[in-house]
Formats: structure tokens, sequence, C-alpha cells
């Protein structure tokens, strides 16, 4: 008599155990889903934000837009390009040479 009713405290509190391992694991599975399912939403989020991107950055639209950005402004005032009498200026005081030959600047088969 006392043997069954150990086996049934035994049974019943494995039972309880059992149960509630298996509320745990249904509890963690609807976490991960909704976790998976709001992966799912940023993914596609992310996904959009991506091609507005890459839409807004296409270089033949970029090109465009910035002719008809270049024809609806008005043009800049042109100042002269003083840069070549500085260098040349330079050069002669420094007594380096005013003028250096394509084929030593660049290396081409003429030069070497």
């Amino acid at each position: 008599m006392y043997k069954m009713l150990a086996c049934l405290v035994a049974f019943l509190l494995m039972a309880t155990v059992l149960m509630g391992l298996r509320r745990t694991r249904l509890s963690l599975t609807s976490q991960s889903a909704h976790l998976f399912h709001r992966i799912i939403q940023r993914r596609h989020i992310l996904w959009d934000l991506q091609t507005r991107i890459a839409a807004s950055t296409n270089p033949i639209v970029l090109a465009k837009e910035l002719k008809k950005e270049k024809k609806s402004r008005p043009a800049a005032p042109v100042r002269p390009d003083t840069g070549r009498a500085k260098i040349a200026s330079q050069a002669s005081l420094g007594g380096l040479p005013s003028v250096v030959p394509a084929s030593a600047r660049w290396g081409d088969a003429a030069g070497q």
C-alpha cells in the first residue's frame, strides 16, 4: 500500500515537472517565433531602405540631376587661374627647371 502511494506521488511529481517543462518550451517557441517575425519585418524595412538609397545614388540619375541643377543655378564668376604663374615663378627662383618633359613625368616608352 505504501509502495503504491509512493509510486503515485512520484508519478504526480514527475507529471508536474514535465508539464512545467512543456509550458516553458511552448513559451520559448512562441518568443522565438515572435522574434523571428520581428527580424523578418526589420529585414524588409532594411531592404526597402537599401533600394531607396540605391535608386537615389544611381550614377546615371545623379548625373542627370546635377545637370538639371547646373542649368537652373546661375554660373559663378570665373577667376583667372594664377596657379601656373606662381609655380613657374617658384621654379625659376629655386633653380628648378620650369618645364619638365612629359616623358619624364609620366614614364612613357619614349622617356625610358
